[in-house]
C-alpha cells in the first residue's frame, strides 16, 4: 500500500529582513525552506506541502499566504537549484507548477513552533497520512525535533525531518552566529533514568531552562 504523504515547511516571519534569504534561498547549492519542501514533496509524491506559520505580513495577510505567494511568483527560478536538476529531467517547470497548485495548502496557526504542530494535529491525524516529513532551516531542526514530539503525542504517522540549506539565526543565511539561542537546544539520551529527567526538564516551564542556561554558562 502507497503511503500517504504530507509535507510540512515550518514557515518563517515575513517582515523579518533575512526572509527571502530563509524561504528561497540562494542558487545553486543554497536552497531555502520552501524550495527544499518543493523538492522534497515532489519526489516522494506528497499529497500535500503544508506551510505552517502564525506571524502576519505588514499587509495583515497570513505570512503562510504571503509565502505560497513567493513561491508561485518565483516558480521559474525554481531550475536554478541544483536539488531541482534531477526532477526538471523528468517534468517541465509549467508541470511542477500545476502540481504544487494542487497541494500547497497555507496554515494559519499560532505563532511559535509548538503551535505549528499543535494547531494541525486535528487535521493531520483526521486525513490519514502515514508520513509527515518536515523541512526547516538546519538551526531550527532541534525545536522542531523537540516540539513536534511534545505537541503531537502517539501520533499515527511516522516522522521525518530534511534540513535546508540556509540559516535563520544570521542575516545572510549563511553565516552561524557566535553563540546559539539556548531555544535551539534540545537534549537527546537513550532511554535512561537520566534521559527521562531530560525529557521532564525539557518540558518544564521556564524557571528549569532558566537555571539549565544558567548551569551552561
Amino acid at each position: 500500500m502507497k503511503d500517504k504523504v504530507a509535507v510540512m515547511m515550518l514557515g518563517y516571519n515575513t517582515e523579518k529582513p533575512n526572509f527571502r534569504k530563509v524561504a528561497w534561498g540562494s542558487p545553486p547549492d543554497k536552497p531555502g525552506r520552501l524550495v527544499t519542501s518543493v523538492a522534497v514533496a515532489l519526489r516522494e509524491e506528497a499529497e500535500r506541502l503544508i506551510i505552517a506559520m502564525g506571524a502576519k505580513g505588514k499587509d495583515g495577510r497570513p505570512g503562510s499566504v504571503i509565502t505560497e505567494d513567493l513561491l508561485f511568483e518565483n516558480i521559474w527560478q525554481l531550475s536554478e537549484f541544483n536539488i531541482m536538476r534531477r526532477i526538471l529531467k523528468e517534468i517541465s517547470v509549467s508541470q511542477i507548477e500545476k502540481s504544487l497548485q494542487k497541494i500547497v495548502e497555507p496554515f494559519v496557526s499560532r505563532v511559535g513552533t509548538r503551535f505549528k504542530f499543535r494547531d494541525s494535529a486535528k487535521s493531520l491525524y483526521e486525513e490519514g497520512f502515514s508520513r509527515i516529513i518536515i523541512v526547516t532551516s538546519p538551526d531550527h531542526m532541534s525545536r522542531a525535533v523537540r516540539d513536534s514530539f511534545t505537541e503531537w503525542l502517539n501520533p499515527p504517522f511516522s516522522l521525518e525531518f530534511v534540513p535546508s540549506s540556509t540559516l535563520y539565526s544570521c542575516e545572510d543565511g549563511e553565516t552561524p552566529p557566535e553563540r546559539a539561542s539556548m531555544e535551539n537546544v534540545v537534549v537527546i539520551e537513550p532511554p535512561s533514568p537520566v534521559g527521562a529527567l531530560a525529557k521532564k526538564m525539557l518540558s518544564a516551564g521556564p524557571e528549569v531552562l532558566t537555571k539549565i542556561r544558567e548551569i551552561l554558562e
